[in-house]
């Protein structure tokens, strides 16, 4: 980043300030946080398909997604190796380089770094030292991620279309509601969200609106498709 500022009143320096470098335990934790929200929110959204899925869409097999969110130390997923490839499945997320490879860790309105500290310490590390802790101690573990996880919930319910929300969730968002980043095709934008909008109205939402309505959506369709069928004629030749 650099700063331009006065010396004493007899010009102008510009002074670079160079962000620090997160640690690779800070890009660890950052990774954890990172992917078990898209876990989270691709699970939330597809409730009855299978896990293997997401994997498949990310190109990341379920023991390298397993190591990313328990900051497995010695056999780490190389992220920015994975964000250079071409055509990289992570990179066409609509997220940053930053958040996709660890660099910085996703905010998620209402919950703080110190909640997703604790969460992932009773969901790994603390797990692994269960049986030498008592019931209670157990109990007071599941009731903090019960409550985690609805809490992160309400947020996902509040979850929304909307191109003009900048926050990396509803980027997410967008991407497992479309199957595209939300800036990706930006010429095309226009022409996908009519798609969009056609595919999602069914032959009961066009009985039951109103006829005015039915008739001028019958006229600009006419009127798009002429116009649309002389372009593509055209550009075929």
């Amino acid at each position: 980043m650099i700063i331009t500022k006065s010396k004493d009143g007899l010009g102008m320096v510009e002074i670079d300030i160079q962000q620090e470098e997160p640690s690779d335990a800070e890009k660890r934790f950052n990774s954890q946080v990172n992917y078990i929200i898209i876990e989270k929110l691709w699970k939330y959204m597809h409730p009855h398909e299978d896990i293997q899925n997401l994997y498949e869409l990310l190109d990341i097999n379920k023991n390298a997604y397993s190591r990313i969110r328990t900051a497995n130390e010695f056999q780490q997923v190389d992220l920015e190796k994975r964000w250079n490839r071409k055509n990289s499945p992570i990179s066409s997320m609509g997220l940053s380089r930053e958040i996709m490879t660890g660099q910085v860790m996703m905010e998620i309105d209402g919950i703080k770094w110190e909640e997703w500290d604790k969460y992932i310490r009773y969901r790994y590390e603390e797990k692994e030292e269960e049986d030498k802790k008592g019931k209670e101690d157990k109990k007071k573990r599941i009731r903090y991620m019960q409550n985690f996880n609805r809490k992160l919930h309400e947020v996902f319910r509040e979850l929304t279309i909307n191109k003009s929300d900048k926050r990396d969730i509803a980027k997410l968002f967008y991407f497992f509601t479309y199957g595209r980043a939300v800036n990706a095709d930006i010429d095309d934008i226009e022409m996908l969200e009519l798609k969009d909008s056609l595919n999602n109205v069914n032959v009961e939402k066009m009985k039951i609106c109103d006829m005015e309505l039915k008739k001028e959506v019958c006229r600009l369709l006419r009127e798009k498709y002429k116009q649309l069928n002389i372009i593509v004629g055209y550009q075929e030749l």
